[in-house]
């Protein structure tokens, strides 16, 4: 799905495009960086405080960590957690307590990564998580407090998966939208475009790894309809029209934002998400069903988007205020006789056109990968 995404994107357009972000939103942060503050925000603090309270004990034990409190060890988990790539644990304990060399690496990474953004932090006790985490014992360790650091890595490795996940697929993926058909899971949003060449040859590397494996653009997981991806990479190729219109577009709406917190409410980059979602999701047939059920769907979306940024609102610590203000805004946005709709429609008319096109590559694309192998690597290296 992303490898397609990438070859119907104009690779070009990504420095332009990400300056037309850029200047949409101000200076802001990138990607990765948006990623490393999702496990932040995500509902998972009592899991790590339970671990901090399980290496506060371990640390009791020794007279060189028992100085270290509660709250630096805690913190200190919640950084090198955070600093673990995505998708990724680490399987320690299972078979004979060995450490693999890949597992090392990245306890190792992840650990001068958390040193790295917190100066303030003492070192030691970055040192000690990670000497914790490799299973490196202190002198004269008894078999209960090494079962006992076990344990705790057990229990970590459980945790680190789940919330760097939920980090990056239920916040970072709510909170960063250059563009948003490259905003799915497994994905990465800074990958954008490729040349055919490099297609081919991720296509002749699964066929060689994974002959039997399945080829599609949508499943449960992914956030939007195949179609919906389709028109919105329309707008990798068309990255100055897509700013002007943007622009004019805040104009006319500017008026419909109320006052939340001090703040104009939605804000920019839920405005951004906003006209992103219009461009990919404007029905077909929208004149036989009317504008209000589509307006609706789009206020049920958007009433979930920024919950799970949690940037203003959150499921947990709901902002009635915030919800109420974005939900009036898509409703009068959208009235029917607006000046929004008569600026929208020629533009998204353009893209839909051309989201045709990409729709229909995709398909052709996914039924007949095949095709697209280079044929010397097939015959050099490929067996039935």
């Amino acid at each position: 799905m992303t490898d397609i995404a990438a070859v119907l994107q104009r690779a070009v357009a990504a420095r332009p495009r990400h300056a037309s972000y850029r200047l949409q939103l101000g200076p802001g942060l990138t990607f990765d960086q948006v990623a490393a503050l999702g496990p932040y925000l995500v509902a998972m603090a009592s899991e790590v405080n339970q671990l901090g309270r399980h290496l506060d004990r371990i640390s009791e034990r020794n007279r060189h960590w028992r100085d270290f409190t509660l709250n630096s060890l805690t913190r200190a988990l919640r950084e090198v957690i955070a600093c673990f790539p995505v998708y990724y644990r680490t399987y320690i304990g299972d078979d004979g307590f060995e450490v693999t060399a890949r597992a090392r690496d990245y306890i190792e990474r992840a650990v001068a990564e958390a040193k790295r953004r917190n100066p303030t932090v003492n070192v030691s006790v970055f040192d000690f998580v990670r000497d914790t985490l490799l299973l490196r014992y202190p002198p004269g360790a008894d078999e209960a407090e090494r079962a006992e650091r076990r344990h705790f890595v057990m229990r970590l490795q459980q945790t680190t998966g789940p919330v760097t996940a939920k980090g990056v697929e239920d916040t970072a993926l709510y909170l960063y939208h250059r563009l948003v058909s490259l905003n799915e899971v497994g994905a990465d949003p800074a990958r954008y475009g490729e040349p055919a060449g490099a297609f081919h040859e991720r296509n002749g590397q699964r066929l060689l790894r994974w002959p039997e494996s399945l080829i599609c653009t949508s499943t449960h997981d992914t956030k939007r309809g195949e179609a919906m991806r389709a028109r919105v990479n329309v707008l990798s190729e068309v990255p100055a029209a897509w700013g002007v219109h943007v622009r004019r577009w805040r104009m006319i709406a500017r008026r419909l934002k109320r006052m939340v917190d001090g703040h104009p409410a939605p804000d920019k980059d839920d405005e951004y998400l906003l006209y992103q979602t219009l461009v990919g999701a404007w029905p077909a047939d929208l004149a036989s069903e009317g504008i209000g059920p589509f307006a609706a769907r789009v206020c049920q979306y958007m009433e979930k988007a920024i919950t799970e940024a949690k940037r203003h609102t959150s499921w947990i610590n709901p902002n009635p205020a915030y919800d109420a203000a974005v939900h009036e805004f898509v409703t009068s946005l959208l009235a029917p006789g607006g000046p929004f709709l008569d600026a929208f429609g020629p533009f998204q008319r353009r893209v839909a056109l051309y989201g045709v096109a990409n729709s229909l590559a995709q398909t052709v694309l996914k039924i007949s990968l095949f095709a697209s192998f280079p044929v010397a690597l097939l015959e050099r290296e490929w067996r039935p």
